[in-house]
């Protein structure tokens, strides 16, 4: 998104004339020129630091050019250095208060750091003096996106692909604002869209292949044949030698990798895996690849052997760091999902690579051939998942369960459900809307027909959106499900006041066929059963194993029907469900689901014979 002076822009010396056509066609050595054309080739190239230097011996020679402070924003915060490039930008805008380029740059900086009051009002000037800025008009959208302001973020997808078409930029944004809203199809074929006109972009390849996974149209042969495309992409890089020590029983350096090491789902399941690692056997490094820091990234920080900011490091550079690291397995947990840093992987940084947890599928690349599961998410050590013969991959499966739920600390105590006089049931899902599929509905509808006195409550932020609320609305309608039998919620102010919502429901419902992770150890935390359909691939599993682990296979169904029952089951036992009010965090607390020791043990197990086979096969 960011902007630089490039060879077709304005020349910085203010002659009115292209870059390319000017001061770049006949530049002296040690001259203005030749700083500036210095510096952008090292930008170019990653090298940040002597690009910063370039540009500031440019901008001595020529203080008063506020394209320059444009670079010198750029460098600093390619750098890392936030507050040193926002305040750069608006030196600069101080001079040129209608930069187009300026205004976006200190825009984009400002966002990174979350301060999306700041940032929106800039994006808004941008747009005023170019309205064709699909820059500008894309950073407004995904500053309008993280403050969860659906309709605004909709509207200006629209005018951007009306505006420009041919990008595949305003497309493959307007398809993450429809995933937002739930508008899943439409996002598949947005995405699809920006494909068309880019081939090669893996950001849109990664984009559609997470979008697949929540759609109840997509085949295991479909995962498979366009990861198969996005694996392909990164073939070209050289297969390299590692020189890691060959000791088999020595203590191993583990780098994880992720853009989820702040509040977000994966920390539930990682922050015990990074604090409990057997310091003697393992040391612990983490690559911290997206800019957001908060609370929760200071206490992982905290908690590791050494940490890395990595959302700076192309993935070059990200790849040379690792190797010089010296890590010896290298762990993904991003998959295709934001801020991941799959180009980093194929580059074969380590030598034992492995993907987990923060991505249901494959990933696609031949340099991650292991990916960590277990017996019951994927339980047929002969076949896998369906679809797998075209993408063979090595399971490694954790006894008996692929991941470990550390509850909130300041999560409140189950209360029981305070009844009205019509004793009406509460069925309840907090799941992202994207994973409502059409399937869902057709389930939960048959659910909402057969118990008169039953509610749904749906959670998600696009539910504080016109459109989200009308998208779903009109899907239930479709199946004889009136508006005034479902409750719609958007965002809560804190995780407390999440949890605190499912004292107001009976029992959750998993959604089909993407079943949910956290959102079902946190019900069970918050002493409501989970209903959960289980399927034949790993994602439409994962319901099943969270359940068997947590003591109650029994509420995991083989068929739709096996759910609806359940369910109804369930909704006519009102003394069953209070005693899991008072005894399912209990169970939860003393089950393999929560045991961080033992799930410990199990990874470091499976890591150890990854370790010890690696060193035989390089013997050989």
């Amino acid at each position: 998104m960011n902007s630089k002076v490039g060879r077709n822009d304005p020349c910085p010396c203010g002659s009115g004339r292209k870059f390319k056509q000017c001061c770049l066609a006949g530049r002296p050595a040690g001259s203005f020129e030749d700083h500036v054309h210095r510096g952008n080739l090292l930008l170019d190239r990653g090298e940040a630091g002597e690009a910063l230097l370039a540009f500031r011996r440019a901008a001595g020679l020529r203080p008063d050019l506020p394209e320059l402070h444009l670079n010198i924003g750029l460098a600093l915060q390619a750098l890392g250095s936030q507050a040193e490039a926002i305040s750069c930008y608006r030196d600069a805008l101080a001079r040129r208060p209608d930069h187009v380029g300026l205004l976006t740059n200190l825009a984009v900086a400002l966002r990174n750091e979350a301060r999306f009051d700041e940032a929106e009002p800039l994006f808004r000037r941008a747009l005023a003096v170019d309205p064709a800025s699909a820059f500008a008009r894309d950073g407004l959208i995904d500053t309008l996106l993280a403050a969860g302001r659906l309709d605004e973020a909709l509207a200006h997808s629209d005018e951007s692909v009306r505006l420009r078409p041919e990008l595949p930029l305003v497309h493959h944004r307007r398809g993450q604002v429809l995933q937002r809203l739930g508008m899943l199809e439409e996002a598949l074929a947005s995405f699809r869209r920006a494909l068309e006109r880019e081939p090669s972009s893996l950001d849109a390849r990664s984009a559609l292949l997470l979008a697949m996974h929540y759609s109840d149209q997509t085949t295991p042969a479909d995962l498979a044949g366009e990861s198969r495309r996005y694996g392909e992409a990164l073939r070209g890089f050289p297969s390299p030698s590692h020189s890691n020590i060959r000791d088999p029983e020595r203590r191993l350096r583990v780098g994880y990798v992720s853009g989820d090491f702040h509040e977000h789902s994966v920390a539930y399941f990682i922050e015990p895996v990074i604090e409990g690692h057997d310091r003697a056997a393992f040391e612990v490094h983490c690559y911290h690849t997206a800019r957001r820091s908060d609370a929760v990234t200071a206490r992982l920080r905290s908690r590791a052997d050494r940490w890395c900011e990595a959302a700076t490091l192309d993935d070059a550079k990200l790849a040379a760091r690792i190797r010089a690291d010296r890590i010896d397995i290298l762990v993904d947990l991003s998959g295709h999902t934001a801020g991941h840093r799959l180009p980093v992987f194929a580059r074969r940084p380590a030598p034992v690579q492995v993907s987990w947890i923060g991505y249901p599928g494959d990933t696609g690349l031949g340099q991650i051939p292991f990916r960590i599961t277990d017996p019951v998410a994927t339980p047929d050590p002969a076949a896998g998942e369906a679809g797998r013969a075209a993408l063979p991959r090595e399971w490694i499966r954790l006894e008996p369960v692929f991941c470990c739920y550390r509850p909130p600390v300041h999560a409140p105590e189950p209360r029981a459900r305070q009844r009205g006089p019509d004793d009406t049931i509460v069925l309840g899902s907090c799941n992202n809307v994207a994973k409502i599929t059409d399937a869902s509905i057709r389930t939960w509808s048959r659910i909402l027909e057969r118990h008169a006195r039953s509610r749904l409550l749906l959670k998600d932020a696009a539910f504080a959106s016109e459109a989200g609320r009308a998208a779903i609305l009109s899907r239930f309608a479709a199946c004889g499900v009136p508006g005034e039998r479902i409750t719609l919620l958007g965002r809560t102010r804190s995780l407390a006041d999440h949890l605190a919502l499912y004292d107001g429901i009976d029992i959750a419902l998993d959604t089909v066929p993407y079943c949910g992770v956290t959102t079902t150890c946190e019900a069970l935390w918050m002493g409501v059963p989970v209903v959960s359909l289980a399927g034949d691939t790993f994602v439409s599993r994962m319901g099943r194993t969270l359940l068997s682990a947590a003591g109650h296979p029994e509420w995991c169904a083989g068929s739709v029907d096996g759910y609806v029952d359940r369910v109804l089951a369930l909704a006519r036992d009102p003394g069953g469900r209070e005693r899991l009010r008072h005894t399912l965090r209990g169970e939860l607390r003393a089950s393999p689901l929560c045991d961080e020791a033992g799930h410990l043990r199990s990874l470091e197990q499976a890591m150890r014979t990854l370790w010890r086979r690696w060193c035989r096969e390089v013997a050989v």
